[in-house]
């Protein structure tokens, strides 16, 4: 599997439409990038699942981010424990 995708997202700022490079290698990850128009932090939550679809979540900064998990993702996520 490549390790970096490519993948269009909207900025939670501005709105604009940027262009980012997601790392693979992991299959969950939180971090903070720059916008190349207004930046703004914004802050990415990306999850690979184990068919290599990849989510990407992005929200500014600051905001406040509450993910809620359906019970198959809960029983998955007790299995890796």
């Amino acid at each position: 599997m490549n390790v970096l995708k490519e993948k269009n997202i909207s900025c939670p700022c501005c709105g604009e439409s940027i262009s980012v490079q997601i790392d693979c290698s992991e299959d969950e990850q939180e971090y903070i990038e720059y916008c190349r128009v207004c930046c703004q932090p914004i802050k990415f939550i990306v999850r690979v699942d184990r068919v290599e679809d990849i989510y990407v979540n992005v929200f500014h900064e600051n905001e406040q981010v509450f993910l809620i998990l359906n019970d198959a993702a809960i029983e998955n996520k007790k299995s890796r424990w």
